[in-house]
């Protein structure tokens, strides 16, 4: 996914850049029932997210670690998300 903004200021909630990496399917509410935490902590879905932070999301017996590359809140192709 490609970053929107090259600032260091350019924030983003991790409920927005879920929905713009196309994990909102696996993530709908997740936050609330501590199944994502970000840099080993729960966390709400107002939580800014920085580049290099690490996602640890858990759906029934998977568990996925992520680490943010890149920021947006803009949703882009399936494609250009699956980008490593």
């Amino acid at each position: 996914m490609k970053n929107t903004e090259e600032t260091n200021s350019f924030r983003v909630r991790i409920d927005k850049w879920l929905w713009a990496a196309r994990f909102f399917k696996i993530c709908h509410r997740s936050h609330q029932r501590g199944k994502i935490h970000l840099n080993q902590q729960s966390i709400k879905p107002a939580k800014e997210i920085h580049l290099g932070d690490e996602l640890r999301i858990r759906k029934e017996h998977l568990e996925f670690t992520v680490i943010i590359k890149a920021l947006s809140t803009q949703r882009r192709s399936a494609t250009e998300a699956a980008l490593p």
